[in-house]
């Protein structure tokens, strides 16, 4: 119960912050994945000069968009009851296709994966310290992706 009161009072203070820097996305879903990305960076021990550069600075207005995925990222381990020192421990390649498989059983469209496919790949090298854009798995992501129909849900059992 701590590690909730705990998470209820970083979300209380993410909303603060977030409606102080009129930059930042605000919403429920940004705050969920900003909060989730300020704790990856915190657990692999960022300065406060990196963060502040990756939020403020030139990359930005990239960032705010993952913030998003970020909330996707979010849904998936709470639905897998993952923690995120369980999943820091994890591939992050393997975490990457599943979270798109994931979010593939949600939505069918195509391009919404290949969207939070990308955000996600940039924030899983970043909070992992390496290159995902050029692995296998994310080309054999891109690949699946490119030839996906994505049935819907409604047709799914025919």
């Amino acid at each position: 119960e701590n590690s909730g009161e705990g998470t209820k009072n970083e979300r209380q203070r993410s909303k603060t912050s977030s409606s102080q820097c009129g930059r930042l996305p605000s919403g429920p879903v940004a705050d969920v994945g900003r909060d989730l990305l300020l704790r990856y960076m915190q657990i692999r021990d960022f300065s406060e000069d990196g963060v502040d550069s990756l939020l403020k600075g030139q990359r930005f207005n990239k960032v705010k968009r993952d913030f998003y995925s970020l909330a996707l990222l979010q849904d998936w381990l709470d639905i897998e009851r993952i923690t995120i020192e369980e999943m820091m421990k994890r591939d992050a390649e393997v975490i990457l296709t599943e979270v798109i498989a994931f979010h593939t059983r949600q939505n069918n469209s195509v391009a919404s994966a290949k969207s939070h496919k990308a955000c996600l790949t940039t924030m899983l090298s970043l909070i992992y310290k390496e290159n995902l854009t050029s692995s296998t798995t994310s080309k054999l992501i891109n690949k699946a992706l490119a030839n996906a129909t994505i049935p819907h849900r409604r047709y799914q059992n025919i």
